[in-house]
């Protein structure tokens, strides 16, 4: 009788255990905002940016000047990200390598629109959407994060960041004293501007596009999302500074 009883309350001592140690892990927190902004370093270049909100933990969100936000969480951690939306059109963030959120939504073509779920837009900077991205587990190394919505528009517009995910063996598995991230990217200047109008009344892109004939055939004034076919870059900058 004795027996049973130890062994009754062993099993509940660890079924205890686990049920702690499930709850003992936790995720690290970086809140960004989706913004319009202006690159200086690319001719005043219409732009949207994830930026840093204030709040983060020191050396988890890491941003200067024009460069894109960079985030440095441990392989120990899962990771989420608080966003908030001051675009007039929906965005939404995933970390192509990383397994997070899965969310598709197809048009009726079978297209994607978005490939996860979508944070809404706001018409007003003052009142921004919100919306939280979570990956469980991570895997060490370093990886893009970027809009999952339109990605054809909204990656070239800037909406995109370095994540680093460190352990034990990554970077390099030893010391170093100094350690430099370049995150290389693109500007064109047309396109950019086109997707701010085209966004500006909070319009979403289908699979029409006006293309740069047409464009141009207007006399540069019709609205609508340019066709990507015709991007071309006008700027090439590494981390947000514009390079020769």
């Amino acid at each position: 009788m004795r027996s049973r009883i130890m062994n009754a309350v062993l099993k509940t001592a660890l079924v205890a255990g686990a049920l702690f140690g499930a709850g003992a892990s936790f995720a690290a927190e970086v809140s960004l905002r989706a913004v319009p902004d202006n690159n200086t370093a690319a001719g005043g270049a219409v732009v949207w940016r994830f930026v840093c909100d204030a709040g983060n933990a020191p050396d988890t969100c890491i941003q200067t000047g024009e460069e894109a936000p960079t985030i440095r969480v441990s392989s120990a951690e899962g990771l989420t990200i608080n966003l908030a939306n001051e675009l007039p059109i929906p965005v939404s963030i995933m970390i192509p390598g990383q397994l997070g959120d899965t969310t598709i939504r197809r048009q009726g073509d079978g297209r994607v629109v978005t490939f996860a779920a979508e944070t809404s837009g706001t018409l007003d900077a003052t009142v921004p959407g919100t919306g939280a991205y979570s990956w469980p587990t991570l895997k060490a190394g370093t990886y893009l994060f970027q809009s999952g919505t339109a990605p054809q528009l909204q990656v070239p517009m800037g909406l995109f960041g370095a994540l680093v995910v460190t352990d034990p063996g990554y970077p390099v598995g030893v010391a170093v004293d100094n350690e430099t991230l370049l995150l290389f990217s693109e500007i064109d200047l047309v396109q950019n501007g086109r997707v701010a109008a085209a966004a500006s009344g909070g319009a979403q892109p289908t699979e029409a596009c006006v293309s740069m004939n047409d464009y141009e055939a207007s006399g540069m004034t019709a609205i609508g999302y340019p066709c990507t076919i015709d991007y071309d870059p006008t700027y090439y900058l590494v981390n947000g500074e514009s390079a020769p």
